[in-house]
């Protein structure tokens, strides 16, 4: 019988903890763009809806408007107590978030 090491040299058995680490880095880089792939706008803006309801506003407070440039959508949650405008990007992260006063009652 034929041994392996014989049939591929000791280099083949030295680089193969490299091909599965690369083959693993693939599948991690492949899933990962399947996830941002599949973010819709309302799984973009949810967290930050579910944030300004635990801070006393309601889901109906918010709204949202394409953004630009890196800014993919601009929600805008803002009540009687105040609230905030989220800059949110393509993968649904915070990129920028400004507080708004409440407002005066007249």
């Amino acid at each position: 019988m034929v041994s392996l090491r014989r049939t591929f040299g000791p280099r083949a058995f030295m680089l193969l903890p490299l091909a599965v680490l690369l083959a693993l880095l693939l599948l991690a880089g492949l899933r990962a763009g399947q996830h941002a792939a599949q973010l819709g706008e309302s799984d973009a803006m949810a967290p930050y809806v579910a944030r300004h309801v635990q801070e006393g506003g309601a889901r109906t407070d918010c709204s949202g408007r394409p953004g630009q440039g890196p800014v993919w959508i601009v929600l805008r949650c803002e009540g009687a107590a105040g609230g905030a405008v989220y800059d949110i990007d393509r993968r649904g992260g915070l990129l920028a978030r400004q507080q708004i006063r409440p407002r005066p009652r007249t």
